[in-house]
């Protein structure tokens, strides 16, 4: 995962946006992205692999990404107030060696 902050829309909560692409760099679309912390939280990618998540719990968290025949990932970070995270995540092709997700 790549993190930057920049200026968010309130000062109290988190802001977390991003990009889902493949190990080509090309967009996800319809990916789950989801605060584990928070099952509430969550949202799917548009055509251009973006997604946005608001009003965030201030804190450590983990963030999960899941695709269509793509391998699963959960990421660490923390929820910063007043600020915005941007966060890049590529997900590869899920293999049929690969272990199942819990």
């Amino acid at each position: 995962m790549t993190l930057d902050s920049s200026a968010a829309d309130r000062g109290t909560r988190g802001v977390i946006v991003g990009r889902i692409v493949d190990d080509h760099w090309r967009p996800i679309v319809a990916a789950l992205v989801r605060l584990v912390s928070d099952t509430g939280r969550r949202a799917s990618t548009s055509d251009s692999g973006l997604f946005r998540l608001t009003d965030l719990a201030i804190g450590p968290s983990q963030l999960e990404v899941r695709g269509i025949g793509r391998v699963r990932l959960v990421g660490d970070l923390h929820v910063r107030a007043g600020v915005a995270q941007y966060v890049t995540v590529m997900l590869r092709t899920a293999r049929l060696d690969d272990p199942c997700p819990p």
